[in-house]
């Protein structure tokens, strides 16, 4: 029976989920979305593959996963840092600083990534819809 480092199993399900997003961004950045396979994916978060299909059913829903999740934490930063702003002037500098901030700390590297892995063009427009849905 595998560890559990966690206080509860949905606690340890959810940081096995991290890692494997984790370890994903990292292949993806590095390697290209091609090597974004369940395989290359459990072996960089030290988990066999048959564990990665637990959380995902293919390399297409980790890319997706990545996806979502970079635009869902880019976009829950955003309205953090304009949730305090008074005045549209302030809305709009506080947009402004934490959009370079997430850019400095590398948040937009996987989204760049995907851009360049020459998918299909309908799969470009879907990342695109994506990002505008957040």
């Amino acid at each position: 029976m595998p560890k559990i480092n966690a206080s509860t199993v949905a606690e340890h399900r959810a940081q096995q989920r991290e890692a494997l997003i984790g370890a994903a961004i990292d292949i993806l950045v590095n390697e290209g979305a091609a090597a974004v396979t369940p395989a290359a994916v459990g072996a960089r978060a030290g988990l066999a593959r048959s564990s990665v299909y637990q959380y995902f059913d293919s390399s297409a829903a980790l890319l997706a996963t990545i996806t979502e999740e970079a635009f869902r934490r880019s976009n829950e930063a955003l309205t953090r840092a304009m949730a305090t702003a008074k005045g549209p002037l302030e809305r709009v500098e506080a947009f402004f600083a934490e959009s370079l901030r997430l850019g400095a700390e590398g948040a937009h590297r996987p989204a760049v990534a995907l851009m360049n892995a020459g998918l299909p063009p309908a799969c470009q427009q879907r990342l695109m819809e994506l990002h505008l849905d957040q």
